[in-house]
């Protein structure tokens, strides 16, 4: 287990994206993500892709970067490249995607902190794509996340199965892998 040190700099920009939804357990979900991502700092700097004015006022208040300004296609599906670009405007050795209701703890950063030491030591190359499914759990109104979303993501990991086994909910990488 690391301990969080604000000298030790950022090690991921994680990155999502958040619409709007009058589903009130998919709210719920996103905002459960937000506050856990947002608890992560200043280990990993959160950005949310998103124009909707409740999203921007949410993240904003948890101290999460906001950009309102996203390329998308036709269809309103944000270019995934146009969000690295913006994420590697801040200095990082990880960046990566994330569905907007994926839940994270700290020991995402003590992995990560474990994969930069491979690779800094050259057992694993630079060019890597790190990938992930999700553990799912029926979300209910009881599921809010308040102060503490460590232990909350231990109870909920208590009632979850593995997701669907071809999908992956979160990929990240280091910005010599992204042409």
């Amino acid at each position: 287990k690391l301990k969080k040190e604000n000298d030790r700099g950022v090690i991921c920009v994680m990155f999502t994206t958040l619409m709007s939804s009058s589903d009130h357990l998919k709210r719920l979900a996103q905002e459960n993500t937000l506050r856990a991502l947002s608890t992560l700092k200043p280990d990993v700097h959160t950005i949310v892709f998103t124009n909707d004015k409740h999203w921007v006022k949410y993240a904003r208040a948890l101290g999460v970067e906001v950009e309102t300004r996203i390329l998308t296609n036709k269809y309103g599906t944000p270019y995934l490249h146009g969000m690295f670009k913006r994420a590697f405007r801040h200095r990082a050795k990880f960046y990566g995607y994330t569905n907007g209701d994926i839940l994270y703890g700290e020991n995402l950063i003590t992995s990560l902190h474990v994969i930069a030491k491979e690779i800094d030591e050259k057992r694993l190359h630079e060019r890597i794509l790190i990938t992930g499914r999700r553990l799912e759990h029926k979300l209910s109104h009881k599921d809010y996340i308040s102060q503490n979303p460590y232990e909350a993501n231990e109870k909920i990991l208590q009632f979850s199965k593995l997701a669907v086994s071809n999908i992956f909910y979160f990929f990240l990488t280091l910005q010599k892998t992204v042409p």
